[in-house]
């Protein structure tokens, strides 16, 4: 037993505890370090005096998880204990519902699976599909979620990674996340109308911080408004806090304006790539600027305040947008990693905030959301509280007209 204990420990240095993706390099480099030490390794051991194979448990449970209050070690715990869970079990750990999960592994089948030839058994793609989940829904250690699953840690980030990949290529073919079309946009336009009396809205646009570790270089192009590192992620999102539209960010340090202006939103807007009729929009903060699709509040000239009208249309007018605060706390409290992603690779950053955005839609899409216990608060971008220089005059009439129909 102590020379498969000491060959593990050795196993574990050579395959460090290292949330990077490693290279082709780096693999060529742990194995060649490993075929060397293994003869002086065996030879050592060999050494060693004999003793029972018997297995005693450890005293302070190192390689098991805790289960309705009982200690369980951790192999078969995918087989054995995740389908004794009751759903609210299997949410807490997976963050998403047990159906929700079998629709996920359904969907990503065709995009992960690949035929393998002879060799090591390949992982089950629920399992696969259990791991990311895990990782994305806690801010638990990788190194913790690999020993709940029993694999090694560099297997476990591959994992994730495939998993994640595989995510974003079926968004690309069923667009999860996806610009209305007429029907839902009339939908959501009649939903706001009901409700605000606001005419004409099909969605609300908004940005969030995603925390992330300090970068090597140019660390102050990534330091928000809170001198905090940060991805920026800007979204739309409907009257059910579905995203129709969302983007990330280079940087934190990046405004409203410039994030916009890089989304491609308003290109994409104007050449008719996503349908907006004249009298719908969408509406957005001040520190947005002013177009005729995209709605800002009233804001007080130099030396006025603002008419009783103009208050209240901006009342109504935040109202709506509580949608999309709403859609990223809801987003941040089922991924857990999204309040702070422990990566230097902005690439991996921003493909664990896609795949998070198109799973809140996936979840909302088939019914599972839980708004237990959530406080509606969310770090969003300084507002700009000096008017819009480059209003145009036909941007002022539509929101007065806006404003003169909440009246009738």
């Amino acid at each position: 037993m102590e020379k498969l204990v000491l060959l593990n420990e050795v196993f574990d240095l050579l395959f460090t505890d290292s949330e990077e993706e490693e290279s082709d390099n780096d693999i060529r480099v742990i194995k060649t370090h490993f075929k060397k030490c293994r003869n002086y390794v065996c030879n050592a051991v060999d050494n060693l005096p004999n003793h029972s194979t018997e297995h005693v448990p450890s005293n302070n449970h190192e390689d098991s998880v805790t289960f309705n209050g009982q200690v369980k070690t951790n192999e078969n715990f995918v087989e054995h204990m995740v389908p004794k869970m009751s759903d609210k079990s299997f949410r807490q750990q997976f963050c998403v519902e047990p159906e929700v999960f079998e629709i996920i592994c359904k969907d990503i089948y065709p995009f992960l699976y690949k035929k393998y030839g002879p060799g090591r058994n390949a992982i089950k793609l629920d399992k696969q599909v259990l791991m990311t989940l895990c990782y994305l829904g806690n801010i638990e250690a990788l190194r913790s979620i690999s020993d709940k699953f029993d694999v090694c840690t560099s297997t476990s980030w591959r994992i994730v990674s495939n998993v994640c990949n595989a995510i974003l290529k079926l968004n690309e073919n069923t667009h999860i996340i996806k610009w209305p079309n007429r029907k839902e946009a009339e939908n959501t336009s009649k939903h706001y109308c009901d409700i605000y009396n606001l005419q004409g809205v099909i969605g609300c646009i908004g940005s969030c911080h995603i925390k992330t570790r300090a970068p090597v270089t140019s660390k102050n192009s990534y330091k928000n408004k809170d001198r905090t590192y940060s991805f920026p992620l800007q979204a739309v999102s409907n009257e059910k806090m579905e995203f129709i539209f969302y983007y990330v960010g280079e940087c934190g340090s990046v405004d409203n304006v410039s994030l916009m202006e890089k989304s491609g939103l308003e290109c994409q807007i104007n050449s008719g790539t996503y349908k907006i009729t004249k009298d719908q929009h969408l509406l957005g903060e001040c520190a947005y600027p002013s177009r005729t699709w995209l709605i800002t509040p009233y804001q007080e000239d130099e030396g006025g305040g603002l008419s009783d009208g103009q208050t209240f249309f901006n009342t109504m007018h935040s109202e709506c947008l509580g949608d999309i605060k709403r859609s990223f706390v809801l987003l941040k409290e089922r991924f857990q990693r999204l309040h702070y992603i422990d990566s230097l690779q902005s690439s991996t950053i921003r493909k664990f905030i896609a795949v998070c955005c198109i799973l809140h839609n996936i979840c909302l899409k088939n019914s599972d959301i839980s708004e237990e216990n959530i406080e509606y608060q969310v770090e969003e971008y300084e507002n700009v509280s000096q008017r819009d220089k480059y209003e145009t005059e036909e941007v002022t009439c539509k929101r007065d007209l806006l404003m003169n129909l909440l009246y009738e």
